[in-house]
């Protein structure tokens, strides 16, 4: 009885350490992903300035780097 009780609690944690890693990677993923559409194409939409504080300000780094060169593109 024991160990089904173990084993159910660590797969329990197991099933929420995944999710929760899922849910804090995704604005890495997003701005990954706004980089390479920058990449290609210059006129890319802004990053979402979202997640946590230091992402956040990855985020307007970015898109402030990417308003920058638009500018002197110009």
């Amino acid at each position: 009885r024991f160990l089904w009780h173990a084993g159910l609690t660590f797969a329990v944690v197991i099933g929420v350490s995944l999710i929760a890693v899922r849910w804090i990677a995704r604005p890495l993923r997003e701005m990954a992903d706004a980089a390479t559409a920058f990449a290609h194409d210059i006129d890319a939409p802004p990053l979402p300035e979202s997640g946590p504080a230091e992402v956040r300000r990855a985020a307007e780094a970015f898109n402030f780097m990417q308003q920058r060169l638009r500018q002197r593109r110009r």
